[in-house]
């Protein structure tokens, strides 16, 4: 596997410096611009992200020169999708709003459904998955309308995710799973890892399937390091250990857990590495070491992170801290966690954050009947929704 890897590295590395020596004319123009973004997508795979954005700039002034609008449509999408587990929130929301402007200008529906699905992927970063939603809705839509079986694949898996954070998980996990079988057929491999692991494996944790949300993530875990994706790596082993410690295997979630941080210290914090000490916080069993790990894990956060890390990471601080009864630590994590999604409240958050602070209530005060009442009612509505992880510390509280 890595012999196959370094093979496709030196190929991407050799195309490259073909590219920049092609002059520019019409005939070497459609010839660079081909060859350019084929390079980008491969190095994009691989996690490549200086080679990939050096050799965009490029690309972007043949297409600009030979006014190529379709081509600066995918220049900017790639840009744009670049940025995303870069953490540039800022640069990944402009450069998907150009890559929608010169797919229009083109005339392109395959274009706008990728810029459709890259402005999906810039308000998910920042936490706001309603709107993300509808652009992936859009997406969808324009690929069915147009046969792009490829990009439907990857945005129907998104669908499924931002349908999750509004507790929509029957939605979320019918969606997700005609994503899987899309990607197999099309043996589009990037898209199935999104599919299992970075979206049903989520699903089935929160529905209280462990064992499929464990066999989707390393199944996801295995394309990933068949591919050399290992950003799509921590997500997995996130999910991975906490179905190993609520099963009782500790030292295996321990390890797992672990592992998941160093891959993010290596690939990209900003990427993957909320959600990764999430996981290690929740499976540690030495407190000194959770209150290090959601100290780091805060700083990762400030500095600018893909949405899901905050999400996962405020869910997995205030369930850390209720299991060690640290109570004004869990308020800390809820106040921090509400002012993230206050400009486009999550059901699924808001959701949790009223279990912190109702166990955190009766952890203080077992009597409390006004918290027992208001547990109780949350209990029916987390049922009724299916999202049933957070049932069993709900029950024991009562009990």
């Amino acid at each position: 596997m890595r012999c196959a890897q370094d093979e496709s590295v030196r190929y991407l590395r050799n195309g490259l410096g073909a590219v920049a020596t092609l002059d520019y004319n019409e005939e070497r123009a459609d010839h660079e611009l081909a060859l350019g973004m084929e390079l980008v997508e491969g190095m994009r795979i691989l996690d490549q992200y200086d080679d990939a954005l050096n050799l965009l700039d490029q690309l972007e002034e043949t297409a600009g020169r030979f006014q190529r609008q379709a081509d600066l449509s995918r220049v900017h999408f790639y840009r744009g999708s670049i940025f995303f587990p870069l953490g540039n929130l800022d640069g990944c929301l402009h450069e998907q709003e150009k890559a929608r402007q010169y797919a229009r200008e083109a005339g392109s529906p395959e274009n706008e459904a990728r810029a459709l699905s890259g402005l999906g992927d810039a308000h998910y970063m920042r936490g706001q998955m309603i709107t993300a939603h509808r652009h992936f809705e859009d997406c969808v839509s324009l690929c069915r309308d147009h046969g792009l079986a490829a990009i439907e694949a990857a945005n129907l898996a998104l669908c499924g995710h931002t349908n999750l954070y509004v507790n929509e998980l029957a939605s979320a996990l019918s969606d997700c799973m005609r994503a899987v079988d899309m990607a197999v057929e099309n043996r589009n491999s990037r898209a199935e890892i999104v599919a299992r692991g970075s979206v049903a494996g989520k699903i089935y944790f929160d529905m209280g399937n462990l064992a499929e949300a464990r066999a989707q993530c390393t199944r996801a875990l295995e394309l990933a390091e068949r591919l050399g994706a290992g950003r799509f790596e921590p997500i997995n082993l996130a999910i991975i250990a906490k179905v190993a410690f609520l099963e009782g295997e500790r030292a295996d979630a321990i390890d797992l857990a672990e592992k998941g941080v160093a891959i993010s210290r290596d690939t990209g914090l900003k990427s993957s590495g909320g959600m990764a000490f999430g996981a290690l916080a929740v499976v540690t069993d030495d407190a000194g070491r959770r209150g290090e790990i959601l100290a780091e894990g805060m700083t990762v956060l400030e500095s600018g992170s893909v949405s899901h890390n905050h999400l996962w990471f405020y869910r997995d601080a205030m369930g850390s801290c209720l299991a060690a009864g640290d109570w004004p630590a869990v308020e800390q994590f809820s106040k921090v966690a509400e002012g993230y999604t206050a400009a486009e409240p999550l059901p699924w958050m808001d959701m949790l954050i009223a279990r912190a602070r109702l166990l955190a209530a009766l952890g203080q005060n077992p009597s409390d009947t006004v918290a027992r009442s208001d547990l109780k009612q949350l209990r029916v509505d987390a049922n009724r929704v299916g999202f049933m992880s957070i049932l069993p510390a709900m029950d024991a509280a009562m009990a």
